[in-house]
């Protein structure tokens, strides 16, 4: 009988974050429709060597058959193609990939807002306000109050399905 190889804490650490990166991809991808979730998602799970998610795969085979119902003109349109795997944006909004970098990197700051509007702080009893708040969060991550505000109104959305 051949022994289990047992993973380390740091290949276990590893493997935790990676399952809590996708679960934030197919969470974003749930709530905000950004196309560029599933696309990371499909790229973390092949590293981890696991299946790709269910919900992965219902998005490649949605646009499968968004590119299936192209006809020939509307395929060499990369309008078209954008359309079909649903990166398609009106003008002037901000790109899916730049979308995804505003969520990724202020994410930590709506998480420890939203926290702390549930079940406070023991420390701190009297921290209630959304401006205290804000104001903790921004000394704690050395982030301007009034960026942490935007985006936790912005992505406090995402934050239960966590």
């Amino acid at each position: 009988m051949k022994k289990k190889k047992t993973k380390s804490m740091k290949e276990f650490e590893g493997w935790a974050i990676d399952r809590g990166r996708l679960h934030i991809y197919h969470t974003i991808y749930k709530k905000q429709k950004n196309p560029y979730a599933p696309w990371l998602a499909y790229k973390v799970s092949r590293e981890m060597g696991e299946e790709v998610p269910k919900w992965v795969l219902a998005y490649f085979e949605e646009c499968a058959r968004n590119l299936d119902k192209m006809d020939e003109i509307t395929t060499r349109s990369e309008i078209g193609l954008l359309k079909a795997l649903k990166f398609k944006k009106t003008k002037g909004e901000r790109s899916f990939a730049a979308e995804m970098k505003q969520v990724l990197k202020y994410l930590p700051a709506t998480i420890d807002c939203y926290m702390l509007a549930k079940i406070g702080d023991r420390k701190n009893p009297a921290l209630k306000r959304m401006a205290d708040i804000f104001s903790t969060v921004s000394d704690a991550l050395g982030l301007d109050e009034a960026v942490i505000n935007k985006h936790y109104y912005r992505y406090k959305n995402i934050v239960p399905e966590l």
